[in-house]
């Protein structure tokens, strides 16, 4: 029920309803991670990286889980953070077009080399990664 309540944007009952599952089972990865994304849906970023990590300590390969706490961390302009998470989310799957397209942008914003990333999320097939790498890096 949590995921459908996330699904109309209806984070704060997603998120009542993942708590309530949290007490009956608290190791489910699972219901951390979907909490957190209900969190982030709610721009509490606090909270929604303080349940993707209670989620990666249950499940360390994640790499949605740490691609999601990057996003969370970029909402609070933490870059190097976003940064880390980003790079861990492509250790575990080097193809993830998504995690290139953001760890670029955290790089621009923090002021670090990006054109790399870009390229690599164009090359994925993400379209405006390449009109951005064309556009600033060419």
């Amino acid at each position: 029920r949590g995921i459908a309540y996330s699904g109309l944007e209806n984070y704060e009952d997603a998120i009542a309803d993942y708590t309530r599952a949290l007490r009956i089972d608290p190791d489910d990865a699972d219901a951390y991670y979907n909490r957190g994304i209900a969190y982030s849906g709610l721009e509490n970023y606090e909270d929604a990286i303080a349940d993707y990590t209670r989620a990666l300590r249950i499940d360390p390969d994640d790499a949605d889980a740490y691609y999601n706490r990057g996003i969370a961390y970029s909402g609070l302009e933490n870059y190097e953070d976003a940064i880390a998470d980003y790079t861990r989310a492509l250790r575990i799957d080097p193809d993830y077009a998504a995690a290139y397209k953001n760890r670029g942008i955290a790089k621009e914003y923090a002021g670090l080399p990006y054109c790399s990333d870009y390229k690599r999320a164009c090359d994925l097939g993400k379209e405006k990664c390449c009109e951005w790498y064309y556009k600033q890096c060419r």
